[in-house]
């Protein structure tokens, strides 16, 4: 059986980690237009970061110079990959598994395939499936 591990992200992780972005934002001087935050998981940052760079969030990628994509995790990859033209813009998640197929510009932590995180702005009896199997 596959057991996972889970990582309870809090809401203080999130706070630090917003900090971390908005400083290798401003540290490596993106011009950022607006923000594309992938439903569901990337809509807390995207919200965040929108309101602390005063920028619009957006829910279409047109008509925009300086796209930020954000996402809470690129897991396999495959919901960053499937966005047409990616890499035109600036990327960032939260985290990343080590074998995901696509790496963002900045991510905070990187975790290994066996861990599960539960973030903040999940239920805490968040259940994890893999292999058919359902895990707490």
């Amino acid at each position: 059986m596959y057991m996972l591990r889970k990582f309870y992200y809090t809401w203080e992780n999130l706070d630090s980690d917003v900090q971390k972005i908005i400083k290798h934002i401003k540290d490596n001087n993106w011009e950022i237009d607006a923000i594309y935050a992938i439903p569901r998981g990337g809509l807390v940052l995207g919200t965040m970061l929108s309101y602390i760079l005063n920028v619009p969030l957006i829910n279409v990628r047109k008509g925009f110079k300086n796209i930020l994509v954000v996402d809470d995790l690129s897991d396999s990859g495959k919901t960053l990959n499937s966005i047409p033209n990616i890499k035109l813009y600036k990327t960032i998640t939260l985290h990343i598994k080590e074998k995901t197929t696509f790496i963002p510009d900045f991510y905070c932590k990187q975790f290994g395939q066996n861990h599960w995180i539960v973030y903040c702005w999940e239920p805490k009896d968040s259940k994890t499936e893999r292999d058919g199997t359902l895990q707490n």
